[in-house]
């Protein structure tokens, strides 16, 4: 019989020095000074990898559901973009792709926000140039609608 204690104290023993390493490995794992410098610096470059693939892209808010014909919100924002912002271009412009983001929720404040859209744009030239041409007029009236027009950053650079 005693042998039999002796291995579950054994057991007991050897639980505890794992539970309490376990505890101790977490404790550094959640401590940023642990692991110095390097994440740091490695976070910020790909925040700004994300940023840097994300250039392209411009975001509009307000922009009413219902509004692109069958579901193509490329053409509506082809002839929608010099339109509302009243500027031409040098090129003619060009998006890879645009789509609506975020899906609906049952929320009822939620339910009569229109989605966002996010287009990607063929030229950096005319993304600057849109965004300038926004941000001298503020938000823009469409069908009783306001619209806000704005760079597309990664969640980090728009918490700064």
């Amino acid at each position: 019989m005693k042998t039999i204690r002796m291995d579950l104290n054994c057991f007991h023993t050897k639980v505890e020095i794992l539970d309490q390493r376990t505890t101790f490995l977490e404790e550094k794992l959640d401590n940023a000074e642990y692991w110095g410098p390097d994440i740091w610096h490695l976070k910020q470059k790909v925040i700004d990898l994300e940023d840097r693939a994300r250039r392209n892209n411009i975001r509009f808010y307000g922009i009413p559901e219902k509004m692109e014909v069958n579901n193509d919100v490329k053409n509506l924002l082809l002839t929608l973009i010099p339109r509302l912002l009243n500027i031409s271009f040098e090129h003619p412009l060009e998006l890879q792709r645009a789509h609506r983001i975020r899906s609906r929720t049952s929320t009822s404040t939620l339910e009569s926000r229109p989605r966002s859209i996010i287009a990607y744009l063929l030229r950096h030239e005319q993304v600057r140039q849109i965004l300038t041409a926004a941000r001298k007029h503020g938000p823009h009236d469409l069908e009783g609608h306001k619209v806000f027009i704005a760079a597309d950053f990664s969640t980090e650079t728009n918490a700064k």
